[in-house]
């Protein structure tokens, strides 16, 4: 009865050499080139870390696939490299993986400006509504004032081109009324779901939070995918630039 092999993680590192460079390879210091992990084309967040691309693959912003090269023996050699002591550019790519992740987390920090800044509606969204609700004020006079006009030539028949004219006026004054009356009621809306939502902004992954929320939605939020991915890029982003002293 053949015995089993013990595991060991020597063994393990052993097969997945074999697995991805063919059976008898290895890997030593000596022997590696790491020249091959330098073209601009190779991730280096996938090879330091995790790529923000598969971070928030299957989420609502999902970017699709990274347009980098994502090669498990790149990944293996860099580790094994790292492990040796050989030393790669740029800080072994780390300050590569740390410009990957400034711009990520750099978008996310100007979503969440934007949100907060859609939340801070107090007196400009008041003077809109304000606004708006006198612009169709004064739509319906003009309205009401041509269409009295077309009515009185096309009942004395002595104007064609006037009563075309009047009646073309009429409808732009009518569309345009509509397009008010619906930035309107949009702005309503919105003013009156913020205000009963009392929402916030979460400032790590830049999603709208209800402040009224119970523990449980607070927990589904802390716990969802794309904020567990801000949050380990913002943590991993600043452990580099202090590691960096960036």
């Amino acid at each position: 009865m053949a015995l089993r092999e013990t595991y060991t993680p020597r063994g393990e590192q052993r097969k997945l050499v074999e697995n991805l460079l063919g059976k008898g390879a290895s890997l030593k210091g000596d022997s590696i080139d790491v020249s091959i992990l330098d073209p601009p084309r190779m991730c280096k967040s996938f090879i330091v870390g995790k790529c923000p691309y598969d971070m928030l693959d299957n989420t609502k912003e999902n970017m699709g696939k990274c347009p980098k090269w994502h090669i498990e023996k790149h990944k293996l050699i860099y580790e094994t490299a790292k492990e040796s002591g050989i030393k790669m550019p740029r800080q072994n790519y780390e300050l590569d993986y740390m410009n990957d992740l400034q711009h990520f987390v750099g978008d996310c920090d100007q979503r969440v400006r934007i949100a907060e800044e859609r939340l801070d509606y107090s007196e400009a969204d008041k003077q809109l509504l304000n606004d708006l609700a006198r612009t169709v004020e004064n739509l319906e006079k003009t309205i009401s004032i041509t269409s009295e006009e077309l009515n009185v030539v096309q009942e004395e028949k002595r104007d064609m081109q006037r009563s075309i004219e009047l009646n073309e006026e009429l409808q732009k004054f009518i569309l345009e009324k509509e397009t008010v009356s619906e930035r309107y009621s949009a702005t309503l809306e919105r003013l009156n779901t913020v205000g009963q939502q009392k929402l916030q902004v979460c400032e790590v992954c830049g999603a709208y939070m209800s402040k009224v929320d119970n523990d449980r939605r607070l927990a589904d939020h802390f716990l969802g995918k794309i904020h567990i991915a801000y949050a380990a890029m913002r943590n991993t982003l600043a452990e580099l630039r202090e590691k960096h002293s960036i």
